[in-house]
C-alpha cells in the first residue's frame, strides 16, 4: 500500500466554524455574511430578514439529517449555516428518548443517556464533515452561550463563565466536542467597561458601555475561543475581520475526460489470392476418426487445428513413439484432459506442435 506524503496549506476544504454570544447579539446577522449562505433555521428565528435563503425548519432530527444528505448532494450553497445547534441537540434528545422509550434523558441513569447522546452529536459533526466540509462547503453552527459558576480549588471565590447553551448537565460532553470540531470559535458579546468608583472609604467598580459588539477569537478565563488563522484576540464584530480567511479556492471538480472521436473504418485492402503449393501428405491425417469427441474437433476447428498437428502434439509430449499413428487409438481420458485444459495447457503447445508440423 502506498500513501502520498502532502505539505502546504489545504484550500479546497470548508472552513468549521462555531459563532456563540448572548441573546441579540447579531449571530444571525454575522453569519448571514459568510459566503453564499443557505439557513438551517431550527428555531425558526430568520424569518425576520428579507435577504437570507433558508431551507424549511426542519420537523425532528431525522429531517435535520435528510437536510444535510440533500445540501451535500445539490451543493445550493457555499455555506451552510444550522441556527442555532442548540436548538438541533434538543432535537437529537427528544429523538433519544423517543427511539428508546424514555422519558427523559436521565432515565436510563449513570449518565447513559448523556453517554449515548454525546456519542450521536460526535457522529452528526463528522457526517457534517466527510459530506458538507470535505466537499468545500463551509458550515457554521451558531449556539446561544449561558454562564456557569467556577471555583478552583486554590481560591476562595468563584467567577462567571460563558458557556456553550449544549448539555442540560455538567457530564454532557457535547459542548466540549463542537468545540474541539470547530476550526473557529468566536464568542460575540458586549464590550463592558469596568470604572473605579470611590464611595466614602470605599472603591468599587462600575460598569460602563455594553453598546459596542465585539468578537473574540481566543480563550480567556471567562470565556473560550480559538481560531487556527492568526485573527486578533478581539475585534469588531464585522464580517470584513473574517474575509480574508474565506478567500479561498475552490474544491477542484474532476475533469470529465472529452469524447473520443469515432475513427472512420479503413477501407479493406484487396488481397492478392495465395499460390497454394502440393506437398506430400502421405504421413499427414486428413480426417478425423469417429471416435474423436466433437468437442475436441469443435476446439481445433475454432483455432484451426488439423488432425496432423494433433498427431505431432503426442509426439512432442513423448504420448506415441512414432508421428503418425491412428488418432482412433488415443485413449478417452486424453480427449478428457485436452478439452478441459485446452486454455492452460494444450493450446499453448499445440501452437508449437503446429509450427514443428508446417511443410516450409
Amino acid at each position: 500500500m502506498k500513501f502520498e506524503i502532502t505539505s502546504g496549506k489545504d484550500t479546497t476544504k470548508g472552513i468549521k466554524t462555531l459563532i456563540y454570544g448572548t441573546e441579540g447579539i447579531g449571530k444571525t446577522t454575522l453569519a448571514s455574511q459568510f459566503p453564499d449562505p443557505v439557513f438551517i433555521d431550527t428555531e425558526g428565528s430568520t424569518t425576520h430578514f428579507d435577504n437570507i435563503k433558508r431551507l424549511p425548519k426542519p420537523l425532528d432530527w431525522k429531517e435535520l439529517k435528510d437536510m444535510i444528505a440533500w445540501v451535500s448532494q445539490e451543493k445550493p450553497c457555499q455555506t451552510l449555516v444550522i441556527d442555532t445547534f442548540d436548538w438541533a441537540e434538543m432535537a437529537e434528545v427528544d429523538a433519544l428518548c423517543k427511539e428508546n422509550g424514555w422519558r427523559s434523558i436521565e432515565s436510563p441513569g449513570y449518565g447513559k443517556g448523556f453517554t449515548e447522546s454525546a456519542e450521536r452529536i460526535g457522529g452528526f459533526l463528522r457526517y457534517l464533515e466527510t459530506k458538507l466540509v470535505d466537499e468545500g462547503i463551509n458550515v457554521v453552527l451558531n449556539c446561544h452561550a449561558q454562564t456557569e459558576k467556577i471555583e478552583l480549588p486554590e481560591e476562595q471565590s468563584a467567577y462567571d463563565k460563558y458557556g456553550l447553551k449544549l448539555g442540560s448537565k455538567t457530564k454532557s460532553r457535547t459542548s466540549a466536542l463542537v468545540k474541539e470540531w470547530a476550526d473557529m470559535v468566536l464568542f460575540c458579546n458586549y464590550k463592558t467597561y469596568v470604572e473605579s468608583v470611590t464611595s466614602g472609604m470605599t472603591k468599587k467598580g462600575k460598569a460602563t458601555g455594553g453598546k459596542e459588539r465585539v468578537m473574540y477569537a481566543e480563550h480567556s478565563a471567562v470565556w473560550d475561543a480559538k481560531n487556527r488563522f492568526g485573527l486578533p484576540a478581539e475585534m469588531p464584530m464585522e464580517y470584513k475581520q473574517l474575509a480574508k480567511i474565506f478567500d479561498r479556492k475552490p474544491k477542484a471538480q474532476p475533469v470529465k475526460p472529452a469524447p473520443k472521436k469515432k475513427e472512420p473504418k479503413p477501407e479493406p485492402v484487396k488481397e492478392e489470392p495465395m499460390k497454394t503449393e502440393v506437398f506430400d501428405t502421405d504421413s499427414l491425417a486428413v480426417t478425423w476418426p469417429d471416435s474423436v469427441p466433437k468437442t475436441v474437433r469443435d476446439i481445433c476447428k475454432k483455432n484451426s487445428f488439423m488432425p496432423d498437428d494433433i498427431q505431432r502434439l503426442l509426439y512432442n509430449e513423448n504420448i506415441v513413439k512414432t508421428p503418425n499413428f491412428d488418432l482412433a487409438k488415443v485413449p478417452p481420458k486424453f480427449w478428457t484432459s485436452f478439452t478441459s485444459e485446452f486454455e492452460t495447457r494444450w493450446g499453448p503447445k499445440l501452437d508449437i506442435a503446429r509450427q514443428d508440423n508446417l511443410p516450409f
